[in-house]
């Protein structure tokens, strides 16, 4: 607001009439406020124009440091391509929100590389087990595979209820299911997949071919005495299944033929 300062009544004959004078200090205040105006005016119209900045300065590489197996660059670019911004006018946080959304993507970092360029640092999730078709994260998210992964390395689960499975119940099952291949390779035995029928019953198929029932509890405590008695089964290269969900022992299948063991002690 100009500050105004009367100092001296009109000697005019019209005595209605009064003369006004503005301070040095006024004038300042005033210069000041009009170039803020200006400043102000500028950013508010400099902004409206943004849209126009991927013409002037736009993006036109994008480098992607890392070593990505289900991450490619042309996801990426898709991603760059929505944000329709340049070089000046990018936000690489808002840019960086829309990347983390991507399958696989565990983190990313985003620079600018003047006067064109954009570069990725991105880290991806890492698969732990393979669940029905999908594959099991380190954080218990399911991602579909986009590229070839090595399923060799993996646990493969098949699960038939998949509704009351959450993130944390699935990498339980997984630190379950790593406690029994440990225990079972003491007999070199390699487990090819685990199934968990609808009733919760669990079957190991192992990789030489034959089937272990380990039924809906006590998975560690029967695995244990399996493991204890597996090397005095005759003929155990010719196992068809062997059934643990028996109190007092367990019973195996041989290929056309089957009987009873009884649990020591």
């Amino acid at each position: 607001m100009v500050k105004k300062m009367a100092i001296k009544t009109a000697t005019s004959k019209d005595k209605n009439i009064q003369l006004f004078s503005i301070s040095d200090n006024s004038k300042i205040y005033i210069v000041r406020s009009i170039a803020v105006l200006f400043l102000l005016f500028g950013v508010i119209f400099v902004s409206s124009k943004l849209h126009f900045l991927p013409e002037i300065m736009p993006v036109k590489k994008i480098i992607i440091n890392s070593e990505l197996n289900q991450v490619n660059e042309k996801q990426i670019a898709n991603i760059v391509m929505k944000h329709r911004n340049g070089m000046l006018a990018i936000d690489l946080k808002e840019l960086q929100k829309d990347v983390i959304k991507t399958p696989w993507v565990k983190s990313v970092n985003i620079r600018k590389i003047w006067p064109d360029t954009l570069s990725f640092d991105i880290e991806e999730y890492q698969a732990i087990a393979k669940v029905n078709k999908y594959y099991l994260t380190q954080v218990g998210s399911l991602i579909k595979s986009y590229n070839k992964i090595n399923d060799d390395l993996l646990i493969h689960i098949n699960i038939e209820d998949m509704d009351n499975r959450n993130a944390d119940s699935l990498l339980s099952l997984v630190d379950k299911l790593q406690v029994i291949k440990n225990e079972l390779q003491k007999q070199q035995l390699m487990i090819e997949h685990l199934t968990i029928a609808k009733n919760d019953n669990w079957s190991l198929a192992i990789e030489n071919g034959f089937l272990i029932k380990i039924g809906r509890k006590k998975q560690f405590e029967r695995i244990n005495q399996f493991v204890q008695v597996y090397s005095s089964i005759e003929n155990n290269n010719r196992l068809e299944s062997i059934d643990l969900r028996y109190s007092n022992g367990l019973a195996v299948k041989i290929k056309e033929q089957s009987f009873f063991v009884n649990k020591k002690g």
